[in-house]
């Protein structure tokens, strides 16, 4: 049995220096032997299962008239994730220029993109 694909979702209140949205969906990754295959889709889509289903659990502590979103930060240059997350229904909510990777000289910086999508009941 090998692991083919990955991802995390993070629900717990954030506590770091930079403030990221909660919850918030990282690190979806499929190796590369398995790639274009569907199974990113199909880890995004078990991960927002998977909030729908904490927030059923927890709904006495949010309002109904409150959204239930999931975020997802993507560098810009990797089209093929930036395009999947779009096709998903994720929409831009910011960009920035992500410090923390140094270019070489003359190379354009890395932009860094936020996106949310709204998760309805299904």
């Amino acid at each position: 049995d090998n692991v083919v694909g990955f991802c995390d979702v993070d629900t717990r209140p954030c506590t770091t220096k930079v403030k990221l949205p909660r919850p918030y969906l990282s690190d979806v990754c499929v190796a590369p032997s398995y790639r274009r295959q569907g199974l990113a889709q199909a880890l995004v889509k078990h991960a927002e299962a998977f909030v729908r289903e904490q927030q059923t659990q927890s709904a006495n502590n949010m309002s109904s008239s409150q959204q239930l979103l999931l975020w997802i930060r993507v560098h810009e240059s990797n089209t093929a994730a930036f395009n999947m997350y779009q096709n998903l229904g994720y929409v831009i909510k910011d960009r920035q220029v992500d410090d923390s990777i140094k270019k070489k000289n003359n190379e354009p910086p890395e932009i860094l993109v936020t996106l949310c999508k709204e998760l309805m009941d299904e």
